[in-house]
């Protein structure tokens, strides 16, 4: 697949397949969402949550509709939306991402992605 740059999408600096597949990421400054919701992290005063809303669904937008083949993410979870250094939202991990043809319309997929288990 060839990568992505958008706004909102985690920037890739480069990769390796000597040792099966190896990507380099941007740091992002202020960690992954889930971080923020679960663990230690500061609160998000809610204008921040707003914007993180927002910038997801301008990230999901642009590989749905403005990329020009729709590529299905399929593992939305808050530990793969990042915050940069500004709290921007940018969607990463594409580990089980498909492009999707939008001419047959809806189709159901498989099952994928990371099961989250609550006690």
């Amino acid at each position: 697949m060839r990568w992505l740059e958008y706004k909102n999408l985690v920037p890739l600096i480069g990769w390796s397949d000597d040792k099966g597949d190896f990507f380099l990421y941007v740091y992002m400054q202020n960690g992954s969402l889930d971080t923020h919701l679960f663990g230690n992290r500061t609160h998000l005063p809610w204008n921040v949550r707003r914007n993180i809303a927002l910038g997801l669904a301008s990230a999901l937008h642009y590989l749905h509709k403005e990329l020009g083949q729709c590529l299905l993410h399929r593992d939305i979870k808050s530990a793969n939306v990042m915050l940069d250094l500004n709290f921007i939202a940018k969607l990463g991990d594409f580990g089980v991402a498909k492009f999707q043809d939008p001419q047959l319309g809806p189709q159901t997929t498989d099952v994928v992605g990371t099961w989250i288990h609550s006690t």
